[in-house]
């Protein structure tokens, strides 16, 4: 039987257990930021890894975490309702993310970032740390 649902906050701890990784290992971690974007809502760069990772999870028999909906907003911080995030803060908190991720059982952990910029990068080099050391 498929799982009641591809969106980890909608699960029981029952049927997470039952599930992970006995038959789902891979998790979709949406990811962006919330900034100015001219008309279109400020949180377009989470809106769109979220609907990505919606449309991808049932082919890839994957789950997909909470949105981390707050990032690394540079030049846009004096716009209304954009919210900045340091790096150090961005970076202990996907650190810790993508580590329980790994814990919890999955061996496939794919950041669908809707933001670029320095985000990006901090991303890279957390995804290659967390490879490495959980070895997913």
């Amino acid at each position: 039987t498929p799982p009641s649902s591809r969106r980890m906050e909608d699960l029981n701890w029952m049927e997470f257990r039952e599930l992970v990784p006995a038959r789902i290992q891979t998790v979709l971690l949406p990811t962006g930021t919330l900034e100015a974007h001219g008309v279109v809502n400020n949180g377009a760069d989470i809106t769109a890894p979220v609907a990505i990772a919606a449309g991808m999870a049932e082919k890839l028999n994957a789950f997909i975490a909470p949105a981390v909906s707050y990032g690394i907003t540079g030049s846009l911080d004096g716009y209304a309702g954009t919210f900045a995030i340091s790096e150090p803060a961005y970076r202990a908190y996907l650190s810790d993310i993508l580590d329980g991720l790994a814990r919890q059982g999955f061996r496939n952990v794919i950041v669908v970032n809707g933001h670029g910029g320095p985000q990006t990068a901090v991303l890279n080099d957390l995804a290659e740390t967390a490879s490495r050391k959980h070895r997913v």
